[in-house]
């Protein structure tokens, strides 16, 4: 009798905290196709136009679920929330920014970026923590490690330079000087030793460390034989010196779809020619 009530007892705590602790289901999808495929379209629609569609499930927006029935108010990816009609920037070149949303949910659809689908996924997967389901999206197919290869400045390059270290945890750090608003750092992408190809379709995520803000972009790379870099970045740009120096740390992350992602940290110092 004693063995018997216990023996409840303990199925009856298991029980409850299952409920308690076990309810959060995980759903894998695999989004390749879709992504690749919306890829084209998200650039065709965006980089470099003078004028900007509006961002939807056509051309933007990936569809992950039909039928979510949670009224969900914040998603988690990659450890970062992300709340209910939240704006985040996304650069498509030209100068232009989109401001919208990482994710949609509008009658019981659930939309999230393509950009930041392909920036955030580790191993080829993007874990999205969404109320009580965590969703596992196969955004790679083939997904391999992306490398730099070399770094330099380029533009205006006089009282400027760009050199490239590797820090105790094996984070690859790209340092950069600039004393002209009109230089950018640049570096060459390699897959396997070999420098990435130019047209590749590149996805871009920056966290400024002190601004404690994100920002997506897409980009497409360029012959590294010719440019000397296959893509990269300004601290801002102005047409002249730099006036007002503006030194910070921009954790930054590369991903080009069917290859890979690279995330590294970029080091801005500035100073104006006087200095």
């Amino acid at each position: 009798m004693k063995k018997s009530f216990l023996l409840a007892t303990v199925l009856i705590v298991l029980l409850g905290l299952c409920f308690g602790g076990c309810s959060k289901s995980t759903i894998g999808i695999n989004l390749i196709e879709e992504c690749n495929s919306l890829s084209t379209t998200l650039v065709s629609a965006f980089f470099n136009q003078d004028s900007l569609p509006k961002a939807t499930e056509e051309n933007f927006y990936v569809l992950v679920s039909q039928e979510e029935e949670q009224d969900l108010t914040a998603v988690t990816i990659n450890n970062v929330i992300y709340k209910k009609d939240m704006l985040v920037k996304f650069s498509v070149g030209n100068n232009n920014f989109l401001e919208e949303p990482v994710w949609r949910l509008e009658e019981g659809k659930f939309y999230v970026a393509l950009p930041t689908l392909f920036v955030e996924a580790k191993g080829g997967i993007t874990k999205i923590e969404a109320g009580n389901k965590t969703y596992m999206l196969r955004v790679y197919e083939d997904f391999g490690g992306i490398s730099l290869g070399k770094v330099g400045a380029y533009g205006e390059i006089e009282g400027a330079g760009a050199s490239k270290t590797t820090d105790s945890s094996g984070k690859t750090v790209v340092t950069h000087t600039r004393q002209s608003a009109k230089t950018f750092v640049g570096w060459e992408l390699l897959k396997s030793g070999k420098p990435i190809e130019e047209g590749k379709i590149i996805y871009t995520k920056k966290l400024y460390e002190k601004e404690k803000t994100i920002s997506y972009g897409v980009d497409v790379s360029v012959n590294s034989k010719i440019k000397g870099y296959s893509s990269g970045l300004y601290n801002y740009y102005e047409n002249g010196d730099v006036k007002t120096p503006l030194n910070r740390v921009i954790d930054y992350t590369i991903a080009i779809p069917n290859i890979g992602n690279i995330n590294f940290e970029i080091k801005m110092f500035e100073k104006t020619p006087e200095d």
